[in-house]
């Protein structure tokens, strides 16, 4: 099963997401706790302890079992108009994995342009890449 990582401050965004009860059933959702968030959501959360320090992506992946790093294309609210074009992303994620064998990029969201739903791009890579690796979405 896949694993969707997001920022604590999302968990009270949940219900407003797109296709939020079709996404629970298709992958594990995993969030950093806060403390005014932790535990706290009728959705299944894995609540995860995030050390208020600097970690290495080898920590994320050793932690997590990740593989795949994942840039998106366009936030999904639009809002972010100077956020960084996304041929840079791909490019900065390319340089910080490069070497790395335990790594790889995924372009899926990149190739398909756009706002960024994630229901369509988990159940995209459910599809694309059956032998289910986990997946960190940046």
């Amino acid at each position: 099963m896949y694993t969707f990582i997001m920022g604590g401050d999302l968990v009270e965004k949940l219900p407003t997401w797109a296709h939020i009860d079709d996404l629970v059933q298709l992958v594990q959702l995993a969030a950093g706790k806060t403390t005014q968030q932790a535990g706290q959501s009728d959705y299944p959360i894995i609540w995860c302890d995030v050390p208020k320090i600097q970690i290495s992506a080898s920590d994320i992946r050793t932690k997590l079992r990740l593989k795949y790093w994942m840039p998106n294309a366009q936030p999904v609210d639009g809002r972010h108009a100077s956020a960084i074009a996304p041929a840079d992303r791909v490019q900065m994620v390319r340089q910080a994995i490069m070497g790395n064998p335990f790594f790889d990029l995924e372009l899926i969201e990149i190739y398909h342009g756009g706002p960024s739903l994630t229901y369509q791009t988990m159940l995209a890579l459910t599809q694309a890449h059956p032998e289910n690796a986990a997946l960190a979405k940046i």
